[in-house]
């Protein structure tokens, strides 16, 4: 491997004049290196997995059958749910800074022979990341980078199941203090979601979930010199919180949080994320099936490029979404104006601008039928969602085990019991409940 040079680029994160820790090294293995960085990380990922006994209160997502919505939709269902029992929580979150160009190899190294790992496995993980000669370029030349000790080569598989030792073996170190401060409804302890470098905890109060951030960075820094990125440390108590002082100076209180490219709002309501998502939606239109050179195109084109391009924005969030049918009519709206910018239906000279108008309507929905209209989409996600949720084989998720806390049964109990829930530490208007919403969301799909 010490004989293998792999030449990279050099690219800023932002624009214009770029700070030194804003450069990203974009490295592409060789095919050798490729072949290795499969099969060692399988073997590597092996032994992690059989390290560390699952725990329903901590979920570690970017693995595999876990994707994104995993932890999003845990955080906007503990969201409702804490609003059903007074608002005492919050939500914490807190990004690794520069993770993957921070990792202590050599201390990880140590770790995989200390705790059992193969030594021959772990040497092989060593030699893949640090051996090979890194040739940097900035196009105008290279400049070899060797003899490194520090830093993963970000985008290989070894990396990154090396960075999941610092991150788990943190979190599992600390597991009972960390314990000691989590939110416990009944039999659900949630303590810590993992999404690569972005970690969210879930704490009993606002300064308990601040606090086991403080604990969980300062072992971090500790026992893996890697550090938290001060910018990434907010915490989203739950509407109505009276206490919201958190554990310390370095963490900000927030009204909405954005998880893992969400937008979750503490009172449990979903307009900043529909309304972003609507915006990106637009933004894609615009550059793709509306884009000005596509005017010549076929409609059906068109139509399949809408599908591809921009219906998948949509697709990515409103699984969360609680479906009721004033939101559906907004995306049934949504969907009618791209089409519609979309559809040529020339004006004849007998046609008022009330017939035109009536004559384009039919035409636009006669596509919109055809194409199947997004609301379904959307109550069709709802139930998938919903069905995942409740098997069995999934039941270590946070989702799965959220719902099993004041389900719409009891809440109905309560209504018959006290005429209103009587749930929540400030009256007003209630949004939606997600869970209550998934029977509309069956009666639309039927």
């Amino acid at each position: 491997m010490a004989d293998i040079h792999v030449s990279g680029l050099a690219f800023g994160k932002v624009a214009s004049i770029t700070a030194l820790s804003d450069v990203r090294l974009i490295v592409p293995l060789t095919s050798f290196l490729q072949i290795a960085d499969v099969a060692i990380s399988h073997k590597l990922g092996d032994f992690l997995d059989s390290h560390w006994a699952p725990s329903p209160s901590i979920m570690e997502c970017a693995r595999p059958r876990t994707q994104v919505m995993d932890i999003v939709a845990a955080a906007a269902l503990f969201i409702e749910k804490d609003l059903d029992l007074g608002s005492h929580c919050a939500l914490a979150q807190a990004d690794f800074r520069q993770h993957y160009d921070t990792l202590c190899l050599l201390r990880i190294f140590r770790w995989l022979v200390d705790n059992g790992c193969d030594i021959a496995i772990a040497s092989c993980a060593l030699l893949h990341q640090l051996a090979p000669v890194i040739l940097v370029s900035n196009r105008t030349s290279a400049t070899p980078i060797g003899n490194r000790s520090l830093g993963g080569i970000t985008g290989s598989r070894v990396a990154g199941q090396c960075g999941r030792i610092p991150v788990l073996a943190t979190l599992y170190d600390n597991l009972d203090e960390l314990t000691e401060l989590c939110w416990k409804q009944r039999e659900v302890k949630l303590v810590a979601s993992t999404f690569v470098d972005n970690v969210f905890f879930v704490g009993s109060s606002v300064y308990n979930a601040t606090g086991m951030g403080d604990l969980f960075e300062e072992s971090l820094r500790r026992n893996w010199n890697q550090a938290i990125k001060p910018s990434s440390k907010v915490v989203l108590p739950t509407f109505g919180n009276a206490e919201v002082i958190p554990h310390g100076p370095s963490w900000t209180v927030v009204d909405s949080m954005v998880v893992l490219g969400h937008t979750v709002e503490a009172n449990g309501a979903v307009n900043m994320d529909y309304d972003a998502s609507a915006k990106r939606m637009w933004a894609s239109f615009y550059l793709n099936a509306g884009i000005v050179g596509n005017r010549k195109m076929s409609l059906p084109y068109k139509l399949r490029l809408l599908t591809r391009a921009t219906l998948p924005h949509l697709v990515g969030h409103a699984v969360r979404w609680p479906f009721t049918k004033h939101r559906a009519g907004l995306i049934d709206v949504l969907q009618r104006r791209m089409i519609s910018a979309l559809v040529t239906i020339p004006s004849l000279d007998t046609d008022t601008a009330e017939v035109y108008m009536r004559r384009r309507n039919r035409e636009i929905s006669k596509v919109q039928l055809s194409m199947g209209k997004w609301s379904t989409r959307w109550a069709k996600l709802q139930i998938d969602w919903y069905e995942h949720l409740v098997r069995d084989r999934n039941a270590w998720s946070w989702g799965a085990q959220i719902l099993t806390i004041r389900p719409p049964e009891e809440l109905e109990e309560r209504r018959l019991e006290f005429g209103r829930v009587r749930t929540r530490a400030r009256s007003g208007w209630v949004r939606a409940r997600w869970t209550e919403c998934i029977d509309e969301a069956f009666k639309n799909n039927a």
